[in-house]
This record gives structure tokens, sequence and C-alpha cells, in this order.
């Protein structure tokens, strides 16, 4: 079994990048069956700015993966997070959990997932709100299931009762590409404070066979054309990252997939 553990601290009006890969190079070589876990901490000091773009490929070999990634925010700090995982051959499990603790905090998350064969991929980001003064955040998160493949995502909002002024909001769109495979989301939304303003929302479906159908009477051969409307279903998760070299290694990870 690997496992790594991690703790980063940004200090007041430091600003940080992270693409975080979550390779294991030893197991990789050996083309053997492994467990690993990462837990990784981060906490941002007041008008702090952190980014981090976690990137998880897809391997040619049995693996079960457990990731966990916790955030503490202080007042005015900034939070991006991207991420993006693939799984063809095991089994992976990531939570991302982040506590607003102070006032005029910004927090934006991205997500991908990208689920083939007899794979199982469970994604988890937990938020929750406790101070009052106009803090924000954004959930987006979008999932790909082919095969036999199983994917779940559960997007957790709490707003408890001292945050007022939160603007919070959440969205998840999956499209499931087979009849055996399977999409489990979860949005969850708990509102324990007055004068917020909160939304959420799930959609689960297949490609548009009226798209489908304009891209072929236009000459594009039915592959391509569902790779171009898969690649635009990404597209609003990785136009955020603004890394271009890790962004083409996320559209090739894609294509791969397609």
């Amino acid at each position: 079994m690997n496992s790594s553990q991690s703790l980063i601290k940004l200090f007041p009006g430091s600003k940080l990048k992270i693409n975080s890969c979550n390779i294991f190079l030893t197991d990789s070589l050996q083309k053997k069956v492994s467990v690993r876990s990462t837990l990784k901490r981060f906490l941002l000091e007041e008008s702090s700015e952190l980014e981090l773009n976690f990137f998880q490929p897809a391997e040619d070999f049995s693996s079960f993966k457990f990731g966990f990634c916790f955030f503490e925010q202080a007042q005015k700090s900034k939070l991006k997070l991207n991420t993006f995982l693939r799984e063809k051959n095991g089994f992976s499990y990531q939570k991302f959990f982040n506590q607003i603790l102070n006032s005029q905090a910004l927090f934006e998350f991205n997500g991908l997932q990208v689920a083939q064969a007899e794979s199982s991929l469970h994604s988890q980001i937990s938020l929750e709100h406790q101070a009052p003064g106009e803090s924000r955040s954004s959930q987006n998160f979008r999932s790909i299931v082919f095969g036999q493949a199983k994917a779940e995502f559960t997007g957790e909002i709490k707003i408890l009762p001292e945050a007022l002024k939160t603007e919070a909001q959440q969205l998840s769109k999956a499209l499931v590409l087979s009849r055996e495979a399977k999409i489990y989301t979860r949005p969850r939304l708990q509102i324990l404070a007055d004068d917020v303003k909160c939304s959420h929302g799930a959609t689960v479906g297949q490609i548009s066979a009226e798209q489908l159908f304009y891209l072929q009477s236009r000459g594009i051969p039915s592959k391509i054309a569902q790779e171009l409307l898969l690649l635009s279903f990404a597209s609003e998760i990785t136009q955020e990252i603004g890394d271009l070299t890790l962004r083409k290694k996320v559209s090739a990870q894609l294509r791969a997939a397609f």
C-alpha cells in the first residue's frame, strides 16, 4: 500500500498555484494491483489565493485509490479547485472538504470525471459556510460514464446559522453512454440561515440525437461527431484550467476515453 500526507499553509496575502498529478511511478512500472491513499490539508490565511489543479489519469492496471483533501479559508481568501479523474480498470474515491471560516471568502470548484469499462469512480465535495459577511461559492461538475462503469457524485453545501449574506450555487450534469453504465448524483443543500442566495441542480442524460444528426448531416462521421459533442460537454470544466500544458493532458485523456 502506498500512502502520503501533506500540509500546505498560505500566509496572509500570498498566492500559490499547484498542479497535483495522482500518479505512482513504481506501480505503473510494475503494472500490479495496488492500494493507494493520499491526505492533503490546505490552510488559507487572510487574503491568500490558491489554485489547485488535481489530475488523475487512467492506468492500464487495476488499483484502488483513496484521496482526501481538506481546506480552511480565512477572510478574503480565494480558492479555485479544478479536478479531472479518469478510471478504466479500478476503483477511485476522492473527497474534498472545505470550511469557509470568515467573511468575504471565495470558493470555486470545477470537476470532471470519466468512468470506463467496469471501473467505479466516486467524487464527493462537502462545503461549510460558517461565518457572515458575503462569502461566495460555486460548484460545477460533469460526469461521463461508458460501458459497465459506475460513477457517483455527491455535492454538499451547508449554510450555518451565522453565515448571513452567503451566496452558494451548485450544478451537476452527467452523460450516460450505455445501458449498463450507472450514474448516481446527489446534490445536497442544507440552509440554516436567513438572508442567503442558494441554488442547486442536477441533470442526467445521453448525447442529443438532434445535435448528433445535425453534425452528421454536415458530413461529419458519427464517431467524430460524438467526440465533438463530448468534448463540448466537458469544455466548460476544462477551459477553467489555466495551465495550458495540463489542459492538453486532460484533452488527451478525454480523446483516449472516447
